[in-house]
């Protein structure tokens, strides 16, 4: 019989340690890829970011501009019969609500009036010198007023053949915004 050899193993080759070009370029392509989808995606958010905030500034001045109003409806002076306390006059593109406040800091009546000029609802003191202009919001595309008293609504006020002095039930403002369209709040005065 023939005689065999011993088996010897074999050397073992250590494996190669490390990547190749190929493997490092295509690892670096894909981190690439991935950092630039992160930056895509952290751009965004800030970028909504920046909406978020924005319109929750242009809603919190809307609001601070119907609490404004209904501030000083709730003032309004009770004057002797036939003064006029509370009146809408103007074209109905640019009417202006001219109110006498009560000041009980002050113990007078003032004049306070409501307008809407170059996109802007404003509230004026024409009594104060220079006059006082306190923009209460912007981006406002119309303005309108209307009354409910004894159960009419009216566009004007004080009504033809009815006591200046007297007010009327509620007061209905709409308020038409740009991007968010026309925004409606009643205010009981009674």
């Amino acid at each position: 019989m023939p005689m065999r050899r011993p088996h010897t193993p074999r050397p073992i080759r250590p494996a190669t340690s490390g990547m190749t070009l190929v493997e490092l370029l295509v690892a670096l392509a894909v981190f690439a890829i991935l950092g630039a989808l992160s930056y895509r995606a952290i751009a965004q958010m800030s970028d909504l970011e920046r909406h978020l905030e924005s319109q929750h500034t242009h809603w919190r001045d809307l609001e601070h501009a119907a609490h404004r109003i209904e501030h000083d409806l709730l003032r309004l002076a009770m004057p002797p019969p036939g003064t006029t306390t509370l009146s809408l006059h103007g074209p109905r593109d640019h009417q202006v609500l001219q109110l006498l406040v009560d000041e009980r800091v002050h113990a007078r009546m003032r004049p306070v009036q409501f307008r809407h000029e170059d996109r802007r609802l404003l509230r004026t003191r024409p009594d104060a010198r220079p006059e006082r202009r306190e923009v209460l919001a912007d981006g406002v595309d119309r303005l309108a007023w209307r009354f409910i008293h004894r159960g009419r609504w009216y566009t004007s006020w004080p009504p033809a053949g009815t006591d200046p002095s007297e007010l009327p039930d509620a007061i209905e403002l709409t308020i038409d915004v740009t991007g968010i369209g026309p925004l409606m709040r009643l205010m009981p005065l009674r």
